[in-house]
């Protein structure tokens, strides 16, 4: 029965150990020597090293909501949101390590999607989308390792075929139609 008794107060005190070895500190910056006006509020798990774990947030000096995400041992990690100063989102997405990755969305100041892919430790990969103001796609087509490769489809405003080009490691052959569908231009583009 000691013996018993003897390890659950053991495992109490690890368990009680481990409770403070997770405690958090909250740190604040502000924008002002009068601490009025906040600019970004983090955690980080000792006031020796600071580094940084759990949530994070930033502000405009207007107070309104800039940046909010997670660390994990210092490095961004999870869902990140962006937001323009009108509250509206700027950019969302997330980290690993951090490192952008996953399916980033980018958006217009008032709103609608700017452009959407995914990244790939900081760089685009795979198919992108680019969007006009009115929600019609502005441009289509994919990336390797933040290069273009492959077919890309470039288009009007009222969603007409506007270009196509095919890139082999950022170079393309391009080809451009005005609006009635006939030839415009056709040529070497480097992007």
């Amino acid at each position: 029965m000691r013996f018993y008794c003897g390890l659950i107060l053991l495992v109490m005190l690890l368990g009680i150990g481990n409770t403070k070895a997770q405690e958090a500190y909250v740190k604040r910056t502000y924008y002002d020597d009068a601490k009025e006006v906040i600019k970004e509020q983090y955690f980080v798990n000792d006031t020796i090293e600071n580094k940084l774990e759990g949530t994070y947030s930033s502000f405009f000096l207007s107070g309104s909501l800039k940046s909010e995400g997670n660390y994990s041992n210092n490095e961004a990690s999870g869902i990140w949101k962006y937001f323009f100063e009108n509250g509206k989102p700027k950019m969302s997405g997330a980290f690993e390590k951090g490192q952008s990755t996953g399916i980033w969305t980018y958006y217009f100041e008032q709103g609608g999607k700017r452009s959407e892919g995914l990244l790939e430790k900081n760089q685009k990969n795979g198919e992108w989308l680019y969007y006009f103001e009115n929600g019609n796609i502005k441009s289509r087509g994919g990336y390797d390792q933040d290069i273009r490769e492959g077919i890309w489809n470039y288009f009007y405003e009222d969603g007409e075929l506007k270009a196509q080009a095919y890139y082999k490691q950022g170079i393309g052959n391009y080809t451009e139609f005005d609006s009635s569908g006939k030839l415009k231009m056709k040529g070497p583009q480097a992007m």
